[in-house]
């Protein structure tokens, strides 16, 4: 049939119920030229991939509410990193601030120049911490696995301060879930960094 608008048109719909472990968790509707069109074993096969969408469905779902939860916890985490190094130097600046500047209107110049050197220096080390948090937050794990990311941690360490670390992991394949191999990852990062 043609419609109003020079458009084949719809004789047919069928709904599949698209179902999770026997909740509904959406319907698929299908339309046709003819319910003709559908032959009895199609229509039997459409149940099971009903169930199928509906899995699928459900692990979209659980995926996004994953990320949502990784999310939550490396903001957290980041959170956590900048309160234990940046936050704790800027208050101890803010301490000093007032003492600096009693000491400048006293005229005290020993004492003045001791709070600008504690200052200065609380400073220089919260600057060395954020520039340690940016590099630990963009940093990935190698994709080649563990071992070679740890590889590449005890390569950089030398570069970046001059100490040799010797790397000697005796098995190679460790196979660990993702999750525990990204977490040993950063523990070995971090600890390197303090």
């Amino acid at each position: 049939k043609l419609a109003a608008d020079g458009q084949r048109g719809c004789a047919g719909t069928v709904a599949v119920p698209l179902e999770f472990r026997g909740q509904s968790v959406g319907v698929f509707t299908l339309f046709f030229d003819g319910v003709h069109s559908l032959r009895g074993e199609v229509i039997h096969l459409l149940r099971p991939v009903g169930q199928l969408f509906g899995l699928a469905l459900e692990n979209a779902r659980l995926e996004r509410e994953n990320l949502q939860s990784s999310l939550l916890h490396e903001r957290q985490t980041m959170a956590g990193e900048i309160h234990d190094s940046l936050a704790q130097s800027l208050t101890f600046v803010r301490m000093r601030m007032p003492l600096l500047q009693d000491a400048i209107s006293r005229q005290e110049t020993g004492r003045a120049l001791k709070y600008c050197q504690d200052v200065n220096d609380e400073l220089g080390s919260a600057n060395r911490r954020v520039r340690e948090l940016i590099t630990h937050f963009r940093a990935g794990m190698d994709a080649q696995g563990l071992h070679r990311a740890l590889e590449q941690i005890a390569d950089t360490f030398y570069e970046r301060t001059g100490i040799a670390l010797d790397f000697d992991c005796s098995m190679p394949e460790l196979r660990l879930a993702a999750d525990v191999e990204v977490q040993m990852f950063h523990i070995l990062q971090e600890a390197l960094a303090n």
